[in-house]
């Protein structure tokens, strides 16, 4: 047995025989990762739905598109935010650091100037204490490094394929598998 990554700040990218239904597919960014568990948000299944349906005074400072962060709370909405270097945000808390400050955002409050990018989570991803572990030590998930702009991406269906390469490379079959496996 070979220790267990710490994967707080890092991206859980499933592989291609993933057979939980509610993470195939999936890119999802670990927030927390300690003896308490788990918690992330998947940063590749957008919604079809604007952010002013979600929290309307938040809508003109949100990144587009709202992503379904998880299975647990559907009901839920959580706003993970990046501030800007030096601000100080009331109703931030920071979550990690790396690779930039990433924290969630009190959307209850009036946006504030101190935030660079705020995006819009539907749910969230949770694993109870030692879940991760477990999982990550049968091989259920494929630990890589995080860049800034993951959680900020534009074209959410095509981040899977973008992480897989940059670990891959260019010139590997699996990075360019496409996003629905049933296709190829």
């Amino acid at each position: 047995m070979y220790p267990i990554p710490h994967c707080a700040g890092r991206l859980l990218v499933a592989p291609a025989q993933l057979a939980d239904p509610n993470f195939i597919g999936a890119v999802v960014l670990v927030l927390v990762h300690d003896e308490n568990g788990a918690f992330g948000l998947v940063l590749n299944d957008a919604l079809d739905f604007e952010p002013d349906i979600v929290v309307p005074k938040w809508a003109s400072v949100v990144t587009r598109p709202v992503l379904r962060g998880g299975p647990v709370q559907p009901d839920g909405v959580l706003g993970l935010g990046e501030p800007i270097l030096g601000y100080h945000v009331d109703g931030f808390n920071t979550f990690t650091t790396a690779p930039s400050v990433l924290g969630a955002v009190d959307l209850s409050r009036e946006p504030s100037d101190g935030l660079r990018r705020v995006r819009l989570f539907v749910g969230y991803s949770g694993w109870a204490p030692h879940q991760l572990d477990a999982e990550l030590a049968s091989d259920g998930w494929v630990v890589v490094d995080a860049q800034a702009d993951d959680a900020f991406s534009n074209d959410a269906s095509g981040l899977w394929s973008r992480v897989i390469r940059r670990q891959v490379g260019a010139s590997d079959p699996l990075a360019f598998l496409p996003d629905d496996l049933s296709l190829n």
